[in-house]
């Protein structure tokens, strides 16, 4: 006998392993939770196995349930694109998506296309913005999806990547030693404000906002007039600012004695690290090849030792006298 699965169940079952939480699940799909809990019932004995288990104040997903519940995605997207595509005079819902900046005209362009060739006829609605102004949105319900790098937050929330983040500054940027930091970031609250400052305060360097902007456009116009230094991502850099590399370097002065000098850009690189993802929002700080080139020597000197001289392309990057990011961007 042919048994068939219920796309109700299903999109129940994805609500409740998507929010970890039945009482949240019945909320989206417009059930009680006492239906939520039957409908998993009911899909675990047609399937003959537990879905889900008990975890705490919420529910997590059985090995095997994980495992069912790709499959089960992929029957409701291809329930949704047919019905999207066949149903004669189906109204369309409009689709609201929010991105960060970031993410750059031609990988948006991409995606917009991607939605639009699943949901013909759909309305839609595009916001490009902070991911705070993002997160705002989806709380307030003006958004369906948004694309944004992740912080704390009760919202529910899908890994996509890490991305590595960058020191930006001009290639005739000097910074003197003992003058604070400029800094041009977005205004608050934003993830790479917040992991500059850190970064900053990690490393016991003085900083000031030189520069905010609401538009990513202008902090890379401020960046290129040589105002000052910034944090974005590697991916951002390339998508918006291609043929350009990001500072080489992430190091205390030349004053100051070498395990100090280790220990302080090391804490920069931490920080870095710890800021974001998206997940958070990041990963690393720009790991510094000349910093670990230009400590070495300064090592070699104390002991007296001979070091290998520089090649001429590395003796141009190693650094003078300045405390933080002053190479090319």
């Amino acid at each position: 006998m042919t048994r068939t699965l219920d796309l109700d169940l299903l999109r129940s079952f994805a609500a409740v392993a998507t929010l970890g939480s039945v009482s949240a699940a019945s909320a989206r799909v417009g059930r009680s939770q006492s239906a939520v809990s039957l409908q998993m019932d009911r899909l675990s004995d047609m399937l003959g196995f537990a879905v889900l288990e008990r975890r705490g104040r919420g529910v997590a997903l059985t090995p095997r349930g994980a495992a069912f519940l790709d499959d089960a995605r992929a029957l409701l997207d291809l329930n949704d694109r047919v019905l999207g595509h066949h149903a004669a005079g189906a109204a369309c819902e409009p689709v609201r998506l929010g991105f960060v900046q970031d993410v750059g005209e031609g990988a948006l362009q991409r995606i917009l296309a991607r939605v639009s060739a699943l949901l013909p006829g759909a309305p839609l609605t595009v916001q490009v913005a902070s991911t705070g102004r993002l997160m705002a949105g989806l709380k307030a319900g003006s958004l369906d999806l948004a694309a944004g790098f992740r912080g704390e937050s009760d919202l529910p929330v899908l890994d996509l990547s890490r991305e590595p983040m960058e020191w930006l500054g001009a290639r005739d940027l000097r910074l003197p030693a003992d003058a604070p930091v400029p800094l041009l970031v977005f205004e608050a609250p934003c993830v790479f404000r917040d992991a500059a400052i850190a970064a900053l305060n990690a490393a016991g360097r003085g900083f000031r906002i030189a520069f905010t902007s609401p538009s990513l456009p202008g902090l890379l116009a401020a960046v290129g007039a040589g105002v000052g230094v910034t944090v974005r991502t590697a991916r951002a850099r390339r998508a918006l600012w291609p043929g350009r590399e990001p500072v080489s370097r992430i190091g205390a002065g030349a004053g100051g004695d070498a395990r100090g000098i280790a220990a302080r850009a090391d804490a920069v690189r931490g920080r870095l690290s710890r800021a974001a993802s998206l997940q958070a929002v990041s990963a690393d700080a720009p790991c510094c090849p000349c910093r670990r080139r230009w400590v070495h020597r300064r090592r070699c000197r104390a002991r007296r030792t001979p070091r290998p001289p520089c090649r001429p392309s590395q003796r141009s990057a190693c650094p003078s006298r300045s405390r933080l990011p002053s190479a090319a961007a």
